[in-house]
């Protein structure tokens, strides 16, 4: 639509100093650029309807203070005085020796994209109505960032815009980061760099985008790593630049001793999400705590040492561009391992490479012995520590012994047929005669590993060897079976005589179910829980390596832990709402009594005491192990269930980390007091104290040992028979 005004041959042409513009010219006058118009563009259209530019909601101030509000109830005055009078009173406008400052319709005018109006160092000075739309600015008017605009005959000095105004609180941490090179952190020029002018979107919005601006390699770099993947797949737990260079207005070059990606920070920094049992579970990762085992490494120990050149985390997995280990461009990948390591250990790589194994891996012979294979990967020990896989040592600690390495050397393996090996026909005296001065030539051409069976004593050794394997299982075969027989025939014959006794039902069969529910659930969630906590155990390892494909130990821990709690309410309700379970809390309820029984106990272990006391059906020891199975139950179920809910936990209780941290703590050390609890206190009560040894048959029978005398657990005898008549 093409609004022409009265004046459109009212031509003015000046020049202004206008926003540092002291060359910028109006050609075509006041009469186009504020009052005249143009061309009604959809551009206009545009910005009229953004928040800045809806004039009927905005002040308009003059220059001699007055201030007037339209009011959009009143008639216009077009429909007022008619086309005559408006034309009369844009000509006075224009005219007068005093303006009304323009209302954000009014800058558009000259800072339009149509306008071309430009800044005196030439750059353009002009707003796109689709930028600010979509900024997160888009309900602030022009003036609350431009307050100087108010003002006639405004400059860029005057009139420019500081983010300061309402972000002063990032004034001082931009100044103490490595961003504070992008500008003076006083005024606008660094927060520009990154945020733009009226283009300004959330930083979540735009993601690692946001610093492609200026680190556009990095960025291309993690969009390929294996972060980078899984962040593009909208996953929350992927990290992203904050989350290893910290908050972008305080980010401090990876040299500062304060950086999260130094290199003495950055195991910490990468063991927010790898040591993470939940993420762990979650993502099944192949190694459990790496951090942990490598700040207990060679490289950890050093790096700790304040000695830099020690491999960190990206030496051995990259920076940006970290990849899994089934990629072949990864640095860990298999084929690439032995050149990562080479990064620091050149020598030794230029070795290996020539090696045996360094030439199949290279072949693609994957099952070849490669650097981590023989060193480990994040516990990598010092071949002096003998805890190291390659201490040069025999089983029993003697370092004179000879072992692999003593005869085929380290890293200079090489086929026997090659002249540079140790085991070379020609190089063997040499070999053989470090450790054996006096053995001369003929020991060379003996077998050194074993007896070809081609040979008589290879033959000899073969028949010894069949002898015995067959012998073995043969003759403890039978001894297991002899026992096992002779122990089922006893154990049948006790536990009749123990059913026949006439002891105190200690346990209903109900009871008894409890119990095996409990016994059962118990073993298995200290079993799973410890292997868990310490999966490079000996006993652990067996239940690790099951865990290919399925997450074995956290699903059986789970399990058990959900029957734990089943029982546990089980057991709430038949105190409740049976006669026995009511009697049965009336009687563990602790009494006076069993401090003097307790005192008496002792006083009669110790020789004080000739008898021992007489304990009511529950004695204070029994006492204390159930309420303190009870209070640890409660304990571990809270904690456990918090733990298992991590995510939960993260996402709707204040100071989630400070939470978990603390419930995984009181978990664990609850864990141990439990168990040590029961192997110290319980079974010595029920297996090892000598009058019930080997076992307390009351698990399975119910009835205590005769030797138990209780009160209150007195069975009525049976009324006697009536006397028969004598014939």
């Amino acid at each position: 639509m093409l609004v022409e005004s009265a004046f459109l041959s009212h031509t003015v042409a000046t020049t202004v100093d206008f926003c540092g513009t002291r060359t910028a010219t109006i050609t075509r006058g006041f009469a186009e650029n504020r009052l005249r118009s143009s061309k009604v563009s959809l551009f206009d259209w545009n910005m009229r309807n953004l928040p800045q530019f809806r004039s009927a909601k905005k002040s308009v101030t003059n220059l001699r203070g007055s201030e007037s509000k339209q009011d959009s109830s009143k008639p216009r005055i077009g429909k007022r005085l008619g086309p005559g009078l408006v034309l009369l009173f844009g000509l006075i406008l224009v005219n007068s020796t005093w303006v009304p400052l323009q209302a954000a319709d009014d800058c558009i005018a000259c800072h339009g994209p149509g306008a071309g109006l430009v800044n005196s160092n030439g750059k353009a000075i002009t707003v796109r109505a689709d930028a600010l739309a979509h900024s997160v600015h888009k309900d602030l008017a022009c003036l609350d960032c431009h307050a100087g605009a108010a003002k006639a005959g405004h400059t860029a000095a005057t009139a420019g815009a500081s983010c300061l105004s309402c972000h002063d609180e990032v004034a001082a941490k931009l100044r103490a980061s490595a961003h504070a090179a992008l500008g003076n952190s006083q005024d606008s020029s660094s927060c520009i760099t990154c945020h733009g002018t009226h283009d300004v979107a959330k930083p979540a919005a735009r993601g690692v985008e946001f610093c492609a601006t200026c680190h556009a390699t990095e960025v291309s770099q993690y969009n390929a790593s294996i972060h980078g993947r899984a962040h593009a797949k909208m996953n929350g737990d992927a990290p992203t630049c904050q989350s290893c260079h910290g908050p972008a207005h305080q980010v401090v070059a990876a040299a500062d001793a304060k950086s999260p990606v130094n290199k003495a920070n950055l195991p910490n920094t990468c063991g927010h999400c790898h040591s993470d049992p939940a993420l762990a579970a979650k993502y099944l990762f192949a190694v459990v705590k790496p951090v942990e085992a490598y700040e207990s490494s060679a490289h950890g120990r050093a790096i700790r040492q304040g000695n830099l050149n020690a491999a960190s985390c990206n030496d051995c997995h990259g920076v940006h561009d970290i990849l899994p280990l089934s990629d072949p461009h990864s640095k860990i990948w298999k084929q690439n391992v032995a050149s990562t390591c080479g990064q620091c250990h050149k020598s030794v790589y230029d070795v290996y490479r020539a090696s045996i194994h360094g030439q199949a891996v290279a072949a693609g012979a994957l099952e070849a012995a490669t650097c981590t294979d023989c060193h480990g990967e994040h516990r990598i020990l010092a071949p002096a520590n003998p805890q190291s896989p390659v201490y040069l040592a025999s089983r029993a600690g003697q370092q004179t012994v000879a072992n692999c390495a003593s005869c085929h050397g380290v890293h200079n393996i090489f086929p026997s047929s090659d002249a540079r090996s140790t085991v070379n026909k020609a190089n063997l005296a040499n070999t053989c005669g470090k450790c054996h001065p006096d053995a001369g030539q003929r020991f060379t051409i003996s077998s050194v590993h074993t007896l070809p069976a081609s040979t008589a004593g290879g033959r000899v050794l073969g028949f010894v060897k069949a002898f015995y394997l067959l012998a073995i299982p043969i003759i403890l075969g039978f001894m297991v079976l002899h026992n096992l027989l002779d122990w089922w025939r006893k154990a049948r014959r006790a536990l009749a005589q123990y059913r026949q006794e006439r002891g105190q039902m200690r346990l209903t069969l109900n009871e008894r179910v409890q119990h095996v529910l409990l016994l059962v659930s118990f073993i298995v969630l200290v079993i799973t829980g410890f292997a868990l906590k310490y999966p490079h155990s000996f006993w652990a390892e067996p239940i690790v390596r099951w865990e290919k494909n399925f997450p074995l130990r956290g699903w059986l821990h789970r399990t058990a832990g959900v029957v734990l709690i089943g029982a546990s309410l089980y057991h709430l309700i038949y105190l409740l709402a049976t006669r026995a379970g009511r009697r049965w809390a009336k009687d563990m309820l602790p009494v006076v009594r069993d401090m003097r029984d307790a005192m008496d106990t002792v006083g009669y272990n110790l020789g004080y005491r000739h008898n021992p006391p007489r304990y009511a059906r529950f004695n204070y020891m029994e006492k204390a192990e159930y309420w303190a199975l009870v209070w640890g139950t409660v304990v571990m179920a809270i904690t456990g269930i918090l733990l298992w809910a991590h995510d939960a936990v993260l996402a709707y209780l204040p100071h989630a980390l400070a939470v978990l941290e603390v419930t995984t703590a009181i978990h664990f050390y609850e864990a141990i007091l439990a168990t040590f609890s029961i192997l110290i206190w319980h079974f010595y009560f029920v297996i090892f104290d000598p009058d019930v040894y080997p076992l307390k048959w009351t698990v399975l029978t119910g009835r205590a040992p005769e030797h138990e005398v209780r009160e209150e657990e007195k069975e009525e005898a049976p009324a006697p028979a009536p006397p028969t008549a004598k014939a």
